[in-house]
């Protein structure tokens, strides 16, 4: 049988903050992979510089970008599960999502508080809603 795991990588949780390039932070939940050098622990060698841990954000967290932010799940550095994001424009969408796309059931509000209630299925073409705004009375369609 094959080695699963040729680099030695084990998978670590944990929860902290990121900073990244683009002005970018992170505040959450995360997974990394280490690699450990059994080897020259055994020999009571010092070990070689290695790789950083490759890491990403995966459970519960928060990330902030310009003015633009998401609460909520990830998984695989992605944004999945429940979530909401608040565009900097104030408008947001609160509710499901699936690899960084909205999907699902949930809400997307505009910053002058009308919003839209939709169920999204995409790839099989399938949006039901509805609409409601401050100075509009509530339609549906689908």
């Amino acid at each position: 049988m094959a080695d699963e795991n040729p680099e030695n990588e084990q998978e670590v949780a944990g929860n902290g903050k990121f900073f990244f390039p683009n002005s970018g932070t992170y505040d959450g939940d995360y997974k990394e992979w280490v690699v450990a050098d059994e080897d020259a622990e055994e020999a009571g060698e010092e070990a070689e510089a290695k790789p950083p841990p490759r890491r990403v954000r995966h459970g519960k967290g928060t990330y902030s970008e310009r003015g633009n932010t998401y609460t909520g799940e990830w998984e695989d550095d992605k944004m999945h599960g429940k979530g909401k994001f608040t565009y900097a424009s104030k408008a947001e969408y609160d509710g499901d999502w699936v690899a960084n796309q909205y999907q699902g059931t949930g809400k997307y509000t505009w910053p002058d508080g009308s919003s839209y209630e939709v169920s999204l299925v995409f790839g099989l073409g399938d949006i039901e809603g509805g609409c409601s705004s401050t100075n509009e009375p509530f339609f549906e369609f689908g």
